[in-house]
């Protein structure tokens, strides 16, 4: 199961934070909570469906959106309603009202558990999240406010590119890595139980796969034992 380094993620967020605020803000977060793609981003559900009512009343709300902006207007409640005939639909991510008192509300996806977690300050800059995702979090126009509100599939095709320009081999260039490295630094550290209660799973046989030896540690050993 591939993971990063650490001196692979902390090459990964010098270089996206050089770019983007926002992408490094992201994947740190990811990082930190054990989250996938869908977890942190907004983005549409599988192939949603609406009744013709639904579909006009948003049509109608968006209509009414951008009216408003062209008046400078408030905008909130417009987006509140927009927001509510979306939320059947919409997979939202992490949001504004998900970050209270210092901590982070996850629902989890695929029948995972919802965790509440402390959200991380760390003496290294490029580690600590806390003052950054507060302040988005307070930025936000209402409570259920996106906080990265793009879909997973832009995630993918930046964090592909922040690997590429990290230097960190291409194999590794998705999303869930972010996940795999949480794990495997932690089940290294404080044990499959507490593993399993961070990136939220049901059953320890989840966990239980970051147990096995990476190539990469086979690599080595099989390197060494033909030294001569």
């Amino acid at each position: 199961m591939e993971a990063l380094t650490k001196k692979e993620l902390l090459q990964l967020l010098k270089v996206t934070r050089a770019q983007s605020e926002r992408d490094w803000l992201m994947i740190l977060v990811g990082f930190w909570h054990g989250l996938r793609a869908s977890e942190i981003c907004a983005g549409w559900r599988v192939k949603p469906t609406r009744k013709k009512s639904e579909k006009a009343a948003l049509r109608e709300a968006r209509t009414e959106l951008e009216a408003a902006k062209s008046r400078n207007a408030d905008t909130a409640a417009i987006q509140q309603r927009i927001d509510a005939l979306q939320q059947r639909h919409l997979c939202p991510g992490i949001r504004a009202c998900d970050v209270k008192d210092n901590f982070l509300t996850v629902a989890r996806a695929k029948g995972s558990l919802r965790t509440v977690q402390e959200i991380v300050k760390h003496r290294n800059p490029l580690l600590s999240e806390r003052e950054a995702l507060n302040k988005l979090a307070q930025e936000a126009y209402y409570s259920t406010a996106p906080l990265f509100p793009i879909r997973r599939q832009h995630f993918w095709r930046l964090f592909q590119r922040y690997i590429k320009l990290a230097g960190i081999p291409e194999h590794k260039g998705f999303p869930h890595v972010l996940k795999h490295t949480t794990a495997m630094l932690m089940i290294e550290k404080a044990g499959i139980q507490k593993t399993r209660q961070r990136l939220g799973h049901k059953s320890i046989a989840s966990t239980g796969a970051y147990l096995e030896e990476r190539d990469a540690n086979v690599d080595a050993v099989i390197v060494k034992a033909m030294r001569l």
